[in-house]
């Protein structure tokens, strides 16, 4: 024993975990390089006792990936560098992340996400102009901690986790283009890793039979197998890293190309019904349908937790929330268009309890969530919204019977956040009535909800700025 015992005092310690002593533990929790990061840059390797650092924040694993955005915000607008060796160490890591081979990012699935993070930083000659600005580099860190988020969420119960224990223009301005096509957002090797990655889980688990790929023949419509869901998302793919490359070449779409454009969202939407849908069990489709909750895009992880003699324990939680819209002027073929399309929202935000996916979005939904990263200021702006009746009930849910919080009155602007689904209330006559719901924030900042009810005499109740840059007004009834 005394023999086993020194060659067990020969292994090095762990790099990450709140207890750093070495240990046995029958089913470890996996070591990560984001982790590790992390681990690094609370105390004690960050801070002293003086001014502990309990918590690092999720743009320090960004910034080691290349971001010199996120690298900005943490040494020019965050007060970081108050704590004991945190330069020194954020260098460190950011230099340690630099120096792993292409091997490394090959390894394992997990580093192959990571590697196609680092690949939206990676230098890129700008081919629109948009790209030159600041505002696309923030809008490039946000979707880095918005994968990130996710990449952690689904690996949350495998990875160890950090811990930390201390002792302006106008629609005149804009040409008209008549038939306007879509866009691809422009990144030269992004789109062929992500094929790269997909074929390398596909054939990890065919290698270990645990591919339940099997075809079946069946109606357009009727649910992929597994197996023609990955087809789909290689041909997803191939069109993608199609239509860069010829944004890259300064080259025209084909009519093919343009049609997968804009059904995009459609042929997204398929895949993941699909995935939602399959029985792993049964290698079947289930006839019960995809829930609602489970296409939705907002979710959460706590990725890191720390405490000190008599301070409560704290969990730093990244979380991503509904898509917003981005738009950009683009120019193709000598024309200039705006291109509109789906972008992440990011938050990260200090909790003294870790959060589930439903306790996250029902916080989004009650409008009392935290505010968004501020990377996220330079480009995100909310549409405003003019009340046209005499007033609204602003309520605290979409439910006519929720609290009321105030009253917007005729011609006062809010700013619009959201629209819910149409909904339908019973009459006690026995008829129904039609309601639409909008979300909305007030000058005073509070947050809550207009009833929009359909009037009989098609008034409408509010005006909306369908975009900031064009001015356009549309009407809600």
């Amino acid at each position: 024993m005394s023999a086993f015992r020194a060659e067990l005092d020969k292994l090095p310690p762990p790099k990450i975990g709140a207890d750093l002593r070495p240990a046995f533990k029958l089913m470890p929790q996996s070591y990560t390089p984001d982790t590790n990061i992390m681990q690094n840059l609370v105390f004690p390797e960050v801070s002293d006792l003086t001014n502990l650092r309990l918590l690092p924040c999720g743009a320090e694993v960004i910034a080691a990936m290349g971001s010199e955005q996120a690298l900005y915000y943490l040494t020019e607008v965050f007060d970081f560098d108050s704590y004991l060796n945190y330069e020194s160490q954020l260098r460190e890591m950011i230099d340690q992340f630099q120096s792993f081979s292409d091997e490394f990012y090959t390894a394992n699935i997990y580093n192959c996400w990571l590697g196609t993070i680092k690949m939206l930083f990676d230098s890129e000659l700008p081919i629109q102009r948009f790209m030159e600005t600041v505002a696309w580099q923030d809008k490039l860190l946000t979707t880095g901690l918005a994968t990130w988020t996710e990449l952690r969420h689904d690996t949350i119960l495998y990875n160890e986790g950090v811990g930390a224990y201390g002792s302006g223009g106008g629609p005149d301005e804009w040409p008209i283009i008549p038939e306007p096509v879509g866009y691809v957002e422009p990144h030269s090797q992004l789109y062929k890793a992500l094929r790269e990655a997909v074929v390398e889980l596909h054939d990890e688990l065919a290698g270990r039979n645990l591919w339940l790929g099997e075809y079946r023949q069946g109606n357009e419509w009727d649910f992929d197998t597994l197996g023609e869901t990955y087809e789909r998302i290689l041909t997803t793919l191939d069109f993608l890293n199609s239509i860069n490359d010829k944004e890259f070449a300064g080259q025209e779409f084909t009519e093919e190309e343009k049609d997968f454009i804009h059904d995009f969202g459609y042929k997204l939407q398929r895949i993941t019904v699909n995935l939602i849908n399959y029985d792993r069990e049964a290698a079947e489709w289930s006839d019960a349908g995809a829930q609602i909750n489970d296409q939705r895009v907002a979710l959460i992880a706590d990725v890191a937790s720390g405490s000190a003699p008599g301070i409560p324990p704290k969990f730093l939680l990244e979380a991503v929330g509904d898509p917003t819209v981005l738009t950009v002027v683009v120019e193709m073929m000598g024309k200039e268009q705006l291109c509109s399309g789906a972008a992440y929202m990011h938050y990260e935000f200090e909790n003294d309890v870790p959060l589930n996916d439903e306790q996250w979005r029902e916080l989004l939904d009650s409008g009392e969530g935290p505010s968004p990263g501020p990377w996220m200021e330079s480009y995100l702006v909310y549409p405003q919204v003019k009340v046209l009746a005499e007033a609204l009930n602003l309520r605290a849910m979409p439910d006519i019977e929720s609290e009321r919080l105030g009253i917007v009155t005729k011609g006062e602007w809010v700013y619009y956040l959201g629209r819910e689904e149409d909904q339908w209330y019973d009459d006690p006559e026995g008829g129904s009535t039609h309601y639409e719901w909008i979300k909305v924030m007030n000058q005073e900042s509070s947050i809550g909800w207009l009833c929009l009810r359909e009037g009989w005499d098609g008034e409408p109740y509010v005006q909306m700025s369908a975009s900031p840059l064009l001015g356009d007004t549309v009407y809600y009834y």
